[in-house]
């Protein structure tokens, strides 16, 4: 899974985006979303602790 986590502002100008990559783990922190919960919790924990 790949996912990308950037700032909406000029701090991003001249990095690559790949130096922005996360795992869904970490945006459900930042956000409190359960993104997959829907999911059955195996494919869930695997899907969201997936860093490609």
């Amino acid at each position: 899974m790949l996912v990308v986590r950037m700032p909406n502002d000029e701090t991003v100008t001249g990095t690559d985006w790949e130096d922005w990559t996360v795992t869904v783990d970490m945006v459900e922190v930042a956000t409190g979303y359960d993104l997959f919960s829907e999911l059955p919790n195996k494919v869930e924990n695997a899907l969201e602790s997936q860093n490609q």
